[in-house]
């Protein structure tokens, strides 16, 4: 193969590559894109033998490949991880609802689970779910007059002493003393 009919040849797979990468619905392609399909021009200037571009190639399309593989995982994980936040938001009144049965659900090891949710929101899935649950009876606390055991149960506790626990040591007060706080 002379170099002019290589350069040929790799003009044509920078054209199918970057074709090809436009069909692809993954979020930051288009640097993954630029980035590889420079690699592969960089290269048709510097042809001195068929036995170097080809390996050379090869190592550039397989980062691409790897690439390409990673992102598509991570926009995977990126959604599932809303999907469970969703979740949580609907599902947040269900005293079942943990780390255990969410990560059943959604066929995912617990700990692999609250680490992606501890990357997409800065903290792991137990204290996200405490946290929405207090945050859901402030709400309740302030707009209803609910005696405070039933506030406890439709935000998921079965005990309204675990719910004062966490409460107080949330919100620095009990789910009492913040409602008549929040009275005046």
């Amino acid at each position: 193969m002379t170099s002019e009919d290589m350069v040929n040849l790799l003009n044509y797979l920078l054209f199918v590559l970057d074709r090809e990468l436009s069909y692809l619905d993954i979020g930051s392609i288009e640097s993954l894109k630029e980035n590889s399909l420079s690699h592969i021009r960089e290269e048709i200037y510097i042809i001195e033998s068929v036995t170097d571009t080809q390996g050379n190639l090869k190592n550039i399309l397989m980062t691409l490949f790897n690439d390409i593989q990673a992102m598509r995982e991570n926009n995977s994980n990126h959604e599932t991880i809303h999907e469970i936040k969703r979740h949580i938001e609907m599902n947040y009144h269900d005293s079942n609802l943990s780390l255990t049965s969410i990560s059943e659900n959604f066929g995912m090891s617990g700990n692999y689970l609250s680490r992606l949710f501890k990357e997409e929101f800065g903290e792991n899935f137990v204290s996200y779910l405490i946290h929405f649950r207090i945050e859901k009876a402030k709400q309740y606390l302030k707009a209803t007059a609910e005696p405070i055991h039933h506030i406890a149960n439709l935000v998921g506790y079965t005990h309204s002493v675990s719910f004062n626990r966490v409460f107080k040591k949330l919100v620095g007060k009990t789910p009492g003393e913040y409602r008549s706080m929040n009275e005046e």
